[in-house]
C-alpha cells in the first residue's frame, strides 16, 4: 500500500495544531510523529509546512523552552535558599568541600568530599594553632600531591602557611659543595636544579650560575609556560593513573601545555634522567624512581 497523501483526512490540521500546542511536552518532530501515529519525522515536518503551521510550531517551542526556564531558574532559587542555610549549619571544613563541589570550576573526579574534608580541617587546625604547615605536610597528612594542595587552596581562596627559617646555616657543607659542583654540569636551569634538589634559588644561583653553560629549554614557545619541574609533575600524575583531563585540573595546567609534554615524553624525561644521575649519583630519590622503571 501507498503512503497516505499529505493533507489527507487521516492527519487533519487540528489534530496536528492540538499536539504543537500541548504544554506538557516538548513539540519535536519526534514527539509530534509519535502521537499522529509513529510516522517519520520527515512526514511530520511536511504535514507542519503543509498546513501552514511552521510557524506556529517554532513560536510554541520557543515558548516551552521559556517556560522550562523560567521554571527552573525558580526551582535553583529555592534550592540555592535552602542549600545557604544548611552550609550555615555545617562545619568550616565541610562548607568549604561542598563550595568546591559547588563551584562552576571543573573538577577531577578522583577528589572525594571526605578527603576534601580532611584537608580543610587539617588547615583550620593549623590556622587555629598558629602553625606554619608547609604544603607537602599537608599532602603527607592527607594523601594529596604537593601540586594538588597548591592547587586546592588557592582555588577556595586560601593562603599557604610557609613555615619560617627557624635558623641560618653560616656554613656550606663539604657534601653541599660537591651537589652545587655536579649541578654544573647539568641541562637544566638553576630554577629547575632548585626543584630537583630541595635548595633555595637563591643559593642555586650564587654557587652554579656564574660557572655552567646554558641551560636547555623543554620549547621555545613561551605561551605554553612549560619547564622541567612541571613537566615532571605531568608524568608523576600520568603514572598515579590520572587522566589528562585530571591532570589539567590537579596541576591548573592548559591542556595544550600536557598535551605537548606527554607528546615530547622521551626527550624531556631523557633530560630529566640526565641531569637527576648527575645530581644524585646512584642514590636516586624514592620520588623520581618511576623515570627510571623500564
Amino acid at each position: 500500500m501507498g503512503r497516505t497523501a499529505i493533507g489527507s483526512s487521516k492527519y487533519p490540521r487540528k489534530t496536528i495544531l492540538d499536539i504543537i500546542r500541548n504544554h506538557d511536552n516538548f513539540p519535536s518532530l519526534q514527539y509530534i510523529g509519535d502521537r499522529m501515529g509513529n510516522v517519520t519525522r520527515e512526514w511530520a515536518r511536511q504535514l507542519i509546512v503543509q498546513y501552514g503551521l511552521y510557524e506556529k510550531w517554532v513560536e510554541e517551542k520557543e515558548a516551552y523552552l521559556a517556560r522550562e526556564k523560567k521554571q527552573a531558574a525558580r526551582l535553583a532559587d529555592v534550592l540555592n535558599k535552602l542549600l545557604g542555610r544548611q552550609l550555615r549549619e555545617m562545619s568550616w571544613p565541610e562548607r568549604k568541600a561542598n563550595e568546591y563541589f559547588l563551584s562552576a570550576k571543573r573538577r577531577d573526579g578522583r577528589t572525594s568530599y571526605d578527603s576534601l574534608v580532611k584537608l580543610f580541617s587539617e588547615y583550620e587546625r593549623a590556622v587555629s594553632l598558629g602553625e606554619k604547615t608547609s604544603i607537602t605536610e599537608f599532602g603527607e597528612s592527607t594523601g594529596f600531591m604537593y601540586s594538588s594542595v597548591a592547587s586546592l587552596l588557592r582555588r577556595n581562596g586560601l593562603s599557604t602557611l610557609n613555615k619560617p627559617n627557624r635558623k641560618r646555616r653560616a656554613l656550606v657543607t663539604e657534601e653541599e659543595e660537591e651537589l652545587y659542583g655536579r649541578c654544573k654540569k647539568t641541562r637544566m636551569s638553576c630554577p629547575a636544579l632548585a626543584y630537583f634538589t630541595g635548595k633555595k634559588s637563591n643559593i642555586i644561583y650564587q654557587r652554579v650560575k656564574a660557572d655552567k653553560p646554558r641551560a636547555e629549554r623543554v620549547t621555545e614557545k613561551f605561551s605554553l609556560k612549560l619547564d622541567y619541574p612541571k613537566a615532571f609533575e605531568i608524568y608523576e600524575a600520568q603514572n598515579l593513573g590520572y587522566r589528562k583531563f585530571e591532570i589539567s585540573e590537579l596541576l591548573d595546567m592548559k591542556m595544550p601545555t600536557i598535551n605537548y609534554a606527554l607528546h615530547h615524553h622521551r626527550r624531556i624525561k631523557e633530560t630529566i634522567r640526565h641531569d637527576l644521575r648527575i645530581i644524585y649519583k646512584s642514590k636516586i630519590p624514592e620520588r623520581y624512581g618511576f623515570l627510571f622503571s623500564k
